[in-house]
């Protein structure tokens, strides 16, 4: 420190390829300074809010800001048939359709067939129509059934005529 400010001191020291300060350019503090770290400088590269997400590889003396989502990473995302998405809750995973399958699930793992889902809806409508038709019947048997019970026995509730003539 000594030295830089002696020769800030002498200014014919300065010449056209040399930088140059003025005596009172320097000052000197005893705060103390934080390394930055690779962590940090992955940080300030990310957009605001993703920050939490990215974290160094360094590969050959070459540094490279990541998330889980970078392919070939170790700890990355694997998707199946999707593609990886970072979002500001963390990575997450689109699922794609192909003209024969559907993909869903966290990690798209669930394949599901066209023909099968169209065929599964299918066949649980038509059970529900069948049911829905079964439940008309009964319905329907039970209340003449009952009806019939009345004009069996001789009595008939009160506005209704004779048991052949309904």
């Amino acid at each position: 420190m000594e030295e830089l400010q002696n020769v800030t001191q002498d200014q014919d020291n300065c010449q056209n390829d040399t930088l140059c300060f003025k005596p009172d350019s320097i000052k000197v503090n005893n705060n103390t300074r934080t390394e930055l770290t690779v962590e940090a400088i992955c940080r300030r590269a990310a957009a605001q809010g993703y920050e939490d997400f990215y974290f160094p590889l360094v590969e050959e003396n070459r540094l490279r800001c990541v998330t889980n989502c970078t392919s070939g990473v170790s700890g990355a995302m694997d998707c199946n048939q999707g593609q990886c998405l970072l979002e500001r809750s963390g990575p997450t995973c689109r699922c794609f359709s192909t003209d024969t399958h559907w993909f869903s699930g966290p990690r798209c793992e669930v394949s599901v067939a066209w023909k099968a889902l169209v065929g599964g809806l299918a066949g649980a409508a038509a059970v529900l129509l069948l049911l829905g038709a079964l439940g008309v019947f009964v319905v329907r048997y039970r209340k003449r059934r009952g009806q019939d019970r009345v004009c069996q026995g001789g009595k008939l509730p009160r506005g209704l005529g004779d048991c052949g003539h309904q």
